[in-house]
């Protein structure tokens, strides 16, 4: 397959300051299922299960993506898994000179943008017609080691300047995983739940030992990412192209032995949504009543807090309130999904090296 890197800030560097296009811009997304949610009006819950289920072919998909790498390892130095699939967000995106528009799907995993270009042979089929280089006056060979790609940084939700003065932040060091080298990763060295603490016994000498705070944990405004080192085996990808989180077996069974102590409801079966944890809501008594504990991942020792919206959803078909968490397999990656990341900002700082959470309310950005 055939696959063109786009760099959405490319001629920053080329264009005098009268010219330059603004540092910073917004983009329109469009949920994955808008024109199926149109034509065959689906409801929000049905919306949810699809989106869950997607996300298990995310998953599999990563873990595919890692085997063909691991097969090809010695024939081939690095490369970023392209996969045609996936994504919960779609936005339109223009290259080339006339502008060639496209239909592309967000993808917050892995340090790749790209499009299938002509001339292609075992491409996979795309709706839109394949971008042709050769039609484009300014299109141009551009290698991975350019000044361009060290200009590049991503935030999500509001401006860089807005994120970095924030108070209720924490910045956490971007590590690199060799199972999956184009992924943007974060080392997870502990798990709270309620007044439980799962500190993960440290794989490398770079990462932190994390001490729960008490009696919750808060972010640290004054929290600063070390330099980059190598991932731990617990670690997680960031990715809003899954929605649900995904968490190691035998992370993903801790969590779940200390809900069940901690909410005290009886264990239900049978999701409509197709979640594995749920628990049956008592007669009369609103989801938003029943109490869940307080929930955080300590990464690199900085702990990010997840309420009960960032963890459980209502299925109202099953009378349950179900965990927005999947188990992933023994030794394998664990995913940060798109519902634990709503209302926060993340900043992306790619020449740092680091990843930072912005706790805000989606309804209170402009």
């Amino acid at each position: 397959m055939n696959a063109v890197v786009l760099l959405l800030l490319l001629a920053l560097a080329a264009l005098p300051a009268s010219c330059a296009p603004p540092r910073s811009f917004r983009l329109e997304l469009a949920s994955v299922d808008a024109s199926a949610a149109d034509a065959a009006n689906l409801t929000e819950h049905e919306l949810l299960r699809r989106a869950i289920q997607r996300s298990r072919y995310r998953l599999a998909g990563i873990g595919m993506a890692r085997g063909e790498a691991a097969s090809a390892r010695k024939a081939v130095v690095a490369e970023t898994p392209i996969m045609p699939a996936g994504g919960e967000y779609l936005v339109k995106l223009g290259i080339g000179t006339p502008p060639y528009k496209f239909t592309a799907a967000i993808d917050t995993a892995s340090d790749l943008i790209w499009t299938q270009c002509q001339p292609c042979t075992g491409c996979y089929h795309q709706v839109d017609p394949m971008f042709n280089p050769r039609v484009s006056s300014t299109y141009a060979a551009l290698p991975c080691s350019s000044d361009t790609c060290d200009e590049l940084d991503l935030v999500l939700g509001a401006d860089a300047d807005a994120a970095r003065n924030a108070t209720n932040r924490i910045a956490v060091p971007m590590r690199r995983d060799p199972r999956y080298p184009s992924y943007y990763y974060l080392n997870l060295d502990g798990l709270l739940i309620g007044d439980r603490t799962m500190s993960l016994p440290p794989t490398t000498t770079t990462t932190a030992t994390a001490t729960a705070p008490a009696p919750a944990p808060t972010p640290s405004p004054n929290a600063t990412a070390v330099a980059v080192g190598d991932a731990n085996r617990y670690g997680m990808i960031i990715d809003i192209a899954s929605t649900i989180t995904f968490l190691e077996a035998s992370l993903y069974d801790e969590l779940v032995n200390d809900l069940e102590v901690e909410i005290r409801l009886p264990r239900g079966t049978g999701s409509s949504l197709g979640l594995d944890l749920c628990f049956i809501l008592p007669d009369g008594v609103a989801f938003d009543r029943v109490y869940v504990p307080a929930v955080a991942l300590a990464f690199d020792g900085r702990w990010l807090r997840l309420d009960k919206a960032r963890l459980f959803a209502e299925d109202r078909e099953s009378g349950m309130m179900c965990l927005m968490v999947g188990r992933a397999e023994a030794g394998s990656v664990s995913i940060l999904g798109n519902f634990q990341q709503q209302n926060m900002q993340v900043l992306y700082n790619l020449r740092r090296g680091r990843v930072t959470f912005v706790q805000s309310p989606c309804g209170a950005l402009r």
